[in-house]
């Protein structure tokens, strides 16, 4: 499955349209990421395999974005509603993780717009969840979430009036492991 969908997402002539029902498709399932299991590791990897398809095209082919651009509100208020209700939320932080990185190079300016009205309540809400005390890999998931908080996808200019909703995280990523210390710088 995995395979046949990178193989229609790299096909120009059928990317967009098959992007549209497969993305379609995963945000009806999104409720199920609250469990582990192979079906909900499944949908993450689709999930994957859109970003990164949109994260590897150029700015001259926007399709990706277009494709993503209605469901990204959707998909990040409701990852963040059912993270605070699920048993266990690592997929949803996950599906983020790889939707921050995949968009993230400065390349995607129409997602980018996505993401302003939902700035104030994603870094509030990171800020809160790395200093929550709810689960057994607290520490691994204080750095999941600090990195959240410095890998959201939108320009550095557009940062700057959050920027004290930054310096927790900022401070944790400094005194975290090389991997947050260089994100943190």
């Amino acid at each position: 499955l995995q395979l046949a969908c990178n193989a229609f997402l790299v096909r120009a002539d059928v990317s967009f349209r098959f992007g549209c029902i497969i993305v379609k498709y995963l945000m009806d399932r999104l409720p199920s990421l609250a469990v582990m299991n192979d079906v909900s590791a499944l949908y993450v990897k689709l999930f994957k395999i859109i970003f990164s398809a949109i994260g590897c095209q150029n700015s001259a082919s926007p399709d990706g974005e277009i494709m993503l651009k209605p469901y990204l509100p959707e998909l990040i208020r409701k990852s963040m509603e059912y993270a605070l209700c699920a048993r266990d939320p690592i997929n949803y932080f996950m599906l983020l993780r790889a939707l921050f990185r995949s968009i993230g190079g400065g390349l995607h300016d129409i997602l980018y717009s996505q993401f302003l009205p939902l700035l104030p309540d994603l870094m509030l809400f990171f800020n809160k969840l790395q200093s929550f005390q709810w689960c057994d890999h607290r520490q691994m998931m204080r750095e999941l979430f600090v990195e959240l908080c410095l890998t959201v996808p939108v320009r550095l200019s557009t940062l700057l009036p959050h920027l004290p909703l930054l310096m927790e995280p900022l401070v944790c990523a400094l005194n975290g492991g090389p991997n947050l210390v260089q994100q943190g710088l």
